[in-house]
């Protein structure tokens, strides 16, 4: 329950403060060597944690179809799903979801402009969905990150329908772009 809370913190404080469309972080612990593990199965617990609302989402669903995407991006890097029995070398877990933001403008006009009454201030908020998704990679023991890889984007209000599948399978790219292939 550590983990799923450190990941929900470093999604939450993405979200917060993303400034593009995109963006991606990847943390490793120091001295991993990545390349030299290959095995791996889900977290005993909160293998998957979703926060905030995905649009158009029957979360059972969406969470069978994370974790085969999640499955195939790693098998194409040579990493390999096992069961808990079958020595696996790290623990995989899962946060995706979408939050809303508000972004808050705001002007002062002052003298020389058409506006003579200085002090005038004109805020503006506009409200957006940040959405994302991170994999953290955990010691056996599920205490300890060996490697996360974090991507947000801006989505737009949307219908519902299968819009959060292309959404978190572009974002799940971003993430395997930073993962270093395992040794065969």
């Amino acid at each position: 329950m550590k983990h799923v809370v450190s990941l929900l913190l470093v999604f939450i404080f993405l979200s917060g403060c993303a400034s593009s469309n995109l963006q991606s972080r990847t943390y490793i612990k120091p001295g991993e060597d990545l390349t030299q593990m290959k095995r791996y199965t889900w977290a005993e617990k909160d293998s998957l944690s979703f926060l905030g609302v995905l649009f158009g989402s029957d979360h059972q669903a969406l969470a069978a179809r994370l974790k085969l995407q999640t499955t195939k991006a790693l098998s194409s890097q040579g990493y390999q799903y096992v069961d808990a029995d079958e020595n696996p070398q790290f623990r995989l877990s899962i946060v995706a979801g979408a939050m809303v933001q508000i972004a808050q403008t705001e002007s002062k006009f002052g003298s020389g402009t058409i506006h003579l009454d200085s002090g005038i201030a004109g805020a503006s908020n506009k409200e957006y969905f940040q959405g994302g998704l991170s994999l953290a990679f955990m010691d056996l023991s599920g205490q300890n990150v060996l490697w996360q890889g974090t991507a947000t984007q801006r989505i737009k209000h949307r219908d519902m329908g299968r819009q959060d599948d292309k959404i978190l399978n572009k974002l799940l790219g971003v993430i395997m772009a930073t993962l270093p292939s395992s040794a065969s």
